[in-house]
C-alpha cells in the first residue's frame, strides 16, 4: 500500500470571528476596524476574586496584547518593586506565552486559549499579591526576597 503524504493547513482565524467568539463566551464590548481588533471585559477569575478589567488588542499577523486596564495600577505584593511575569509594567500588558515557541498562533481561538491563559494569570496574581510567591513559572524571578532577621 502507498503511503500519502500531504500537509494540513490551519488557517488563520479572521479577526470579526475571533472577537465573535470572544464576545460570546467572555460579553464585553470590542470593535474591528481595518483587521485589527480591540475587546475589552469585566473578568472575575474566581469565586472570590476581585473583578478585573482586561482589554485584548489584536491585528493578523501579530501577537496579542492583553492588558490588564483596572484597577489601575495593580497592586504589588508587600515588598515587590515590580509586577511579575509581564511585556511592559506600565501598561500593565501580561505576559501569557512566548511568541518564538508558537505557543499560540492566529489558527486559535483566543477565547479557547488567550482568555484562559490571562484568567489563570489573574489567579496567579492574586495569589502572588498575598504570598510574594509567583506560582505561574515563565520567565524571570518574579518572587518578593525574603526578610531575614
Amino acid at each position: 500500500m502507498r503511503q500519502i503524504l500531504f500537509m494540513v493547513r490551519n488557517k488563520v482565524i479572521t479577526t470579526s470571528l475571533q472577537l465573535s467568539a470572544l464576545k460570546s463566551m467572555y460579553g464585553g464590548v470590542g470593535s474591528v476596524n481595518h483587521e485589527q481588533m480591540i475587546w475589552q471585559s469585566q473578568i472575575t477569575p474566581t469565586a472570590i476574586s476581585d473583578t478585573y478589567c482586561v482589554q485584548v488588542k489584536y491585528k493578523i499577523g501579530f501577537r496579542p496584547h492583553v492588558y490588564i486596564k483596572s484597577p489601575n495600577p495593580l497592586p504589588l505584593a508587600q515588598g515587590a518593586k515590580r509586577l511579575p511575569h509581564i511585556w511592559d509594567e506600565k501598561k500593565q500588558e501580561i505576559c501569557l506565552f512566548r511568541p518564538e515557541y508558537q505557543e499560540w498562533t492566529g489558527t486559535m481561538l483566543m477565547a479557547k486559549t488567550l482568555m484562559h491563559w490571562a484568567i489563570q494569570w489573574l489567579v496567579y496574581y492574586e495569589s502572588w499579591l498575598y504570598t510574594g510567591v509567583w506560582q505561574g513559572g515563565g520567565h524571570g524571578n518574579p518572587d518578593v526576597p525574603k526578610n531575614e532577621t
